[in-house]
């Protein structure tokens, strides 16, 4: 996952004693992305998991997915931080059969699988 961040109003480091709303908005924010090297991780933690625990009792979180995007602008109106997450999925959703050739890193994957288009 890459993270662009422009500070220019030196939002950085986040003042935990102003900031007591946090609006969380877009579906990778509750999803960990494992890519083609990632490998198994012992534990998953999501972007909105590890908000909503730094935050603990001293913040109130307030997740939206992307469908929800008209009540999440109206709460971030309102919020002290607002944290959006957006892209796409490593594998851009391609499914097997739209796997290039060769497989561009991809080579742990059984070929036979990828071959078939399953």
């Amino acid at each position: 996952m890459h993270c662009v961040i422009k500070n220019e109003a030196f939002t950085l480091p986040i003042n935990r004693e102003k900031v007591k709303s946090i609006v969380v908005i877009g579906k990778l924010a509750n999803d960990v992305l494992c890519d083609w090297y990632s490998g198994s991780p012992p534990y998953k933690i999501t972007p909105l998991e590890g908000i909503q625990k730094k935050a603990g009792k001293e913040a109130t979180v307030v997740y939206f997915q992307d469908s929800e995007l008209k009540e999440a602008l109206k709460a971030a109106e309102n919020a002290d931080l607002v944290i959006t997450f957006g892209g796409n999925h490593p594998t851009g959703d391609a499914g097997w059969a739209k796997v290039a050739r060769p497989s561009y890193g991809k080579e742990s994957v059984d070929r036979k699988t990828i071959e078939s288009g399953r």
